[in-house]
């Protein structure tokens, strides 16, 4: 949204008018359909391995995105909502293209250090990150064999610098507060693009989508309208852009889903 203000970027193009050597049926998909995940791409997450979370089964980045692009596509474009890291994945190498730089470098100097976030990293568990609460997942299984009863066990996880344009960003809630209050008070962007990214775009019919522009939580009514986002099964956030209001919750417990009570709190 930074770009589409520059005038750098604009969101009813195509995917193909920044990136090239893209499969045909991929090619008239706009940037607003991959923000709102109805592009009916083949998802990213099919090739990667479940077992570390991010990690290629096939290794290199290159070698994940060929694998990928090979594949059919889910859907009709326009047609279904489904949540679909390739198009944070396309989203990610357009920012890097259009800001000559990797989109990590992008979201430090643009987002995170006029913020004042200084304690939000990319990373994962090869990594070294200061104060890290190491995040725990229940499991009924251990190395192929059925466990007495259920434990917690620690959750391992590697996020390749491609996947991360979707996954492996590490914050505390002080700082997602701070993010957020630069974003009500417009000082990351503009109010009108502000507003566009926490509005709902249409499917082919002119239906609603599922999610604004990359926020995937959307509570449209009358009074105390939400936005919001969740991850890893552990942290979500909610956003009353009309109440000056916000509540983040963030766990180590994957399956915790705190997008659950997040409107109770």
């Amino acid at each position: 949204m930074q770009l589409v203000e520059e005038g750098k970027l604009n969101l009813s193009d195509s995917v193909s008018h920044y990136l090239d050597n893209l499969p045909n049926e991929w090619k008239p998909v706009t940037i607003k359909q991959l923000l709102t995940h109805i592009s009916g791409l083949p998802d990213l997450l099919s090739v990667l391995d479940p077992g570390t979370h991010g990690t290629g089964k096939l290794g290199t980045d290159e070698a994940i995105w060929e694998k990928v692009k090979t594949l059919p596509m889910q859907s009709k474009t326009g047609e279904q909502f489904s949540y679909n890291q390739t198009n944070y994945a396309l989203l990610g190498m357009i920012i890097s293209k259009l800001r000559h730089k990797p989109f990590a470098e992008v979201f430090q100097e643009r987002q995170f250090n006029k913020a004042g976030m200084a304690h939000t990293v990319f990373g994962d568990s090869r990594d070294i990150i200061t104060n890290f609460a190491p995040t725990y997942t229940l499991r009924r299984t251990l190395d192929g064999k059925a466990l007495a009863k259920p434990a917690l066990k620690n959750m391992y996880a590697e996020f390749t610098e491609m996947s991360r344009a979707a996954s492996g960003l590490n914050s505390t809630a002080q700082d997602l507060g701070q993010w957020i209050i630069k974003l009500q008070k417009a000082e990351l962007l503009g109010r009108p693009a502000r507003d566009i990214l926490w509005s709902p775009d249409k499917f082919n019919n002119g239906s609603p989508t599922q999610w604004a522009l990359g926020w995937g939580i959307t509570k449209q009514r009358p009074r105390h309208r939400a936005v919001g986002m969740s991850g890893g099964g552990r942290s979500a956030f909610l956003v009353y852009p009309d109440d000056d209001l916000a509540v983040i919750v963030l766990t180590n417990l994957a399956g915790g889903n705190p997008e659950d009570y997040l409107e109770e709190i």
